[in-house]
């Protein structure tokens, strides 16, 4: 039985819709998804995104009145969605419909992309399942990654009309064009698993398979709600051999050996559940595909099943 069948009167249902995301999927398609929770037992009161910081505050305002909340967006729609209920104190089922460009947390989720009205209709028979979420230097919030270095800035940074023309292809194209800005980032890393100071080229602290589309981890080694966060450090090659090794490394997802193989290996793959990063100087930082700024010392926790996503368990 899905969680929507279990309640006892109809479904009140906040939906919030950003019009502008991805390939504007969720503006073409619009009555249809109001269409598909109304006769589903749902009784949709629809909201929809002007600026940054809507979502978030559509929430804040009217998630207590409501059963579950519905986004239909990017990734971005789906943070502030979630950073809105805790900010609220509330706990409410987050249902998401994806239309953003990368979608990186809805194939996480296994959740139907390129497709608003499968993933509508997912949400009506799906169960609540908790999910971790990261408390990053204690004012915000990331579904599923917080990263430093390079590419990073690609996702924020990509125009929305280049988004809108290319789709995911604009992310490409941006990385491409930034491979020449690639540097090293001197980081004090400190953690119960790790503690050390080195020159990193990029690094991550995710809960999820897919980051901006480019990186991939084992479905295996990731698991949303075990109170711990992947955490991936690549050191700035200084060399061929540095590169080929975090090549080799990358493409196979061989950490263990990589570790066991060299004192201090390129790339450094661990879970933790509370992570400091204290770079030597000013470091850009990005969560969920949106600018997380530059915060002299980053504290990462993570909050054990804080949400409720309606999904298929």
């Amino acid at each position: 039985m899905s969680y929507i069948q279990t309640l006892e009167n109809y479904c009140r249902l906040l939906l919030i819709i950003n019009p502008a995301s991805g390939m504007l999927q969720a503006k073409s398609n619009m009555f249809d998804i109001v269409s598909i929770f109304a006769k589903g037992g749902c009784i949709p009161t629809t909201l929809l995104t002007e600026k940054s910081g809507d979502a978030a505050e559509f929430v804040r305002k009217h998630a207590g009145v409501h059963d579950i909340i519905v986004c239909c967006g990017g990734d971005g729609t789906l943070n502030e969605t979630i950073t809105g209920m805790l900010q609220a104190g509330q706990h409410r089922p987050v249902g998401f419909i994806p239309c953003g460009t990368t979608n990186d947390m809805a194939r996480t989720l296994g959740v139907p992309t390129g497709n608003v009205k499968k993933a509508a209709k997912a949400i009506l028979s799906g169960d609540a399942v908790p999910q971790d979420i990261g408390s990053f230097c204690g004012k915000r919030y990331f579904n599923y990654v917080a990263s430093f270095g390079a590419f990073t800035k690609v996702s924020y940074a990509t125009p929305r009309w280049k988004k809108h023309l290319f789709g995911h292809m604009a992310y490409v194209m941006d990385g491409l064009l930034a491979i020449n800005d690639i540097r090293p980032w001197k980081v004090r890393v400190s953690c119960a698993e790790l503690e050390e100071e080195g020159e990193y080229a990029f690094g991550s602290v995710t809960n999820a398979t897919s980051i901006a589309g480019l990186f991939k981890l084992d479905p295996k080694q990731v698991s949303l709600n075990d109170g711990k966060f992947e955490v991936m450090l690549v050191r700035h090659p200084k060399t061929p051999a540095d590169m080929q090794e975090i090549i080799d490394t990358l493409l196979h997802q061989d950490y263990d050996r990589a570790a066991e193989e060299h004192k201090h290996p390129m790339v450094r793959f661990f879970k933790t559940d509370h992570i400091t990063f204290t770079p030597a100087e000013e470091m850009p930082w990005t969560l969920d595909g949106e600018f997380g700024g530059t915060p002299e010392v980053v504290e990462i926790r993570n909050l054990h099943g804080a949400v409720d996503l309606l999904r298929k368990a």
